[in-house]
C-alpha cells in the first residue's frame, strides 16, 4: 500500500501550527514555493474541486493547492473509501464524513499516518482542545492507541457558520448583520433591492443544500436541534437527558423559519 507519508506529514505540521487569527496576506504562508498534494474527497453527491472560490483563496493565501482524485463513478462514498484502499495508491489527505471506523480499521495497518506527534508538536488549539476534553480525544483512538485523523466537532449550541455576500451588502448600503433581526432586515432587502443589478426581482436571499441545515436555522432563536451539529440527536442539558425539538426556542425559530419561508 502506497502512502505519502512525507508530504501528508509537512502538510499537517505547517498548517496546523498556523495562528488562527493571523490575518494579514502572507500569514497563512506555508511555503516560498508552491506544494501540491493530492486529496480524495468524496461527499455523496461531490468531490473536492479546488475550483471553489473558498479553496481557491485558501491555496493563494497557503500556497498549498489540493488536486482531487477522487470519482464520481459512484455517489456512495463508503464504496468510493473502499475502492481506493483496494486500489492501494493513497493520496495526501483522505477526507469525507463519518470515517471514524474505516480509518481507524486502516490506520493501524499502516495506511494512514498517526496524528499524536504532530498534534503535540504543531496543532497548539487543537492540543489544547483535547487536553480539555479528554473524553473526546479518547474516543477517536484507534485499537493502537493512535489518533489518524482531526474529528469534525462543534463545541457548543452551534455546528454552523453562514456566508454573506459582502459585495450585495455594499452595494446596497448595508452592515454585515450582528443578530437575528437585522438579518431579516438584510435578508429582505437582498429579495427586494435587486442587489445583482438586472432589474429582474430573482435574487435568493437564502439557500442551503440541504433541508437539516433549515432547521438549524432555529439556532439564530437560541433553539437547539441537538447537543451540536446532530439535528435529530438527544443531548444533555444539567444532567438532564433533553431533545431541542422540545425546546421553547425551538418552536419560536419554526414559526420564524415559516414567516421567512412564505415572505420568500
Amino acid at each position: 500500500m502506497n502512502v505519502k507519508i512525507t508530504a501528508l506529514s509537512t502538510l499537517i505540521a505547517a498548517t496546523l501550527a498556523t495562528p488562527a487569527f493571523a490575518a494579514e496576506d502572507g500569514a497563512y504562508k506555508v511555503a516560498d514555493k508552491p506544494i501540491k498534494l493530492d486529496i480524495h474527497l468524496h461527499q455523496k453527491k461531490f468531490v473536492y474541486s479546488n475550483d471553489w472560490p473558498v479553496e481557491k483563496e485558501a491555496a493563494r493565501l497557503t500556497n498549498v493547492h489540493l488536486n482531487n482524485v477522487a470519482s464520481m463513478a459512484t455517489t456512495k462514498s463508503e464504496e468510493a473509501f473502499n475502492l481506493l484502499i483496494a486500489s492501494g495508491d493513497l493520496p495526501d489527505i483522505v477526507g469525507g464524513s463519518s470515517m471514524k471506523n474505516n480509518v481507524n480499521t486502516y490506520g493501524p495497518e499502516g495506511a494512514f499516518v498517526p496524528l499524536n506527534k504532530l498534534i503535540e508538536e504543531h496543532a497548539p488549539n487543537i492540543k489544547a482542545f483535547f487536553d480539555a476534553n479528554p473524553d473526546v480525544w479518547a474516543s477517536i483512538k484507534a485499537s493502537d492507541g493512535n489518533v489518524y485523523y482531526i474529528p469534525y466537532l462543534p463545541d457548543g449550541k452551534y455546528g454552523r457558520g453562514y456566508f454573506v455576500r459582502y459585495d450585495w451588502l455594499e452595494k446596497l448600503g448595508l452592515e454585515p448583520p450582528k443578530n437575528v433581526d437585522e438579518m431579516y432586515e438584510v435578508l429582505k432587502a437582498f429579495r427586494d433591492k435587486d442587489p445583482n443589478g438586472n432589474g429582474k426581482k430573482d435574487e435568493v436571499p437564502f439557500f442551503a443544500r440541504h433541508w437539516q441545515e433549515m432547521v438549524r436555522l432555529v439556532t439564530l432563536w437560541d433553539g437547539r436541534t441537538s447537543g451540536s451539529d446532530v439535528f435529530h440527536d438527544f443531548h444533555v442539558v444539567d444532567g438532564q437527558i433533553k431533545h431541542g425539538y422540545a425546546g421553547e426556542n425551538y418552536k419560536v425559530g419554526i414559526q420564524n423559519l415559516a414567516k421567512w419561508y412564505q415572505e420568500g
